[in-house]
């Protein structure tokens, strides 16, 4: 069960203010108001009906990502109406994040989620997804980590300071809701939160 959305899907859309990245007091996020949809941090959540397909969204995210400035390290809470992201990167160099869905976005895709990653790059390179698919309660705090990766095509890495990360989560509720978020940041120095 993997699901996507496309930002032209207006009529349907849960919409609030604009997403910016925060530094993390806190396991908890800033209020609601401060959130700030723009480039590298978005996301859609809609109601019922048909939904794209993988293929769509990854073009869309495909298209945008290469675009999308590396100004903003990956770092702190990232607010979006369809979850709250929380970076931190630990002394060994590992990226590792807390994504959890926002009480509106539980609203609408029901108390079981299914969340996943169909699509990460390191430096507008596809790499394979280092998170896989999980079935829980919406309230969870679905978590994961990065630092060493395989290439899609071939080769592997290590992220380093500086490094453009962009990863694609995907999620279907049990109501039949699905939605999707995507981040593109920069990798920040070791032991940055």
């Amino acid at each position: 069960m993997l699901l996507v959305v496309v930002a032209l899907m207006g009529a349907l859309t849960l919409s609030v203010g604009a997403a910016t990245a925060q530094p993390a007091a806190s396991s908890t996020p800033p209020a609601a108001a401060d959130v700030q949809p723009g480039p590298g941090n978005d996301g859609l959540v809609v109601g019922h009906g048909p939904r794209p397909s993988t293929e769509d969204i990854l073009a869309k995210v495909r298209r945008v990502q290469p675009r999308t400035p590396t100004d903003k390290l990956c770092t702190g809470w990232w607010l979006h109406p369809v979850s709250n992201v929380n970076f931190q990167r630990g002394l060994g160099g590992t990226l590792a994040w807390a994504f959890k869905l926002t009480g509106a976005a539980q609203d609408q895709l029901g108390w079981l989620v299914d969340v996943s990653m169909p699509y990460a790059a390191v430096n507008d390179r596809a790499i394979n997804p280092p998170y896989q698919s999980h079935v829980l309660w919406s309230w969870y705090n679905f978590h994961g980590s990065l630092n060493n990766y395989q290439l899609l095509g071939g080769g592997n890495g290590t992220i380093a300071t500086g490094d453009k990360v962009t990863l694609l989560w995907a999620i279907e509720g049990v109501s039949g809701s699905w939605a999707y978020r995507y981040t593109t940041c920069q990798v920040p120095a070791p032991g940055s939160a």
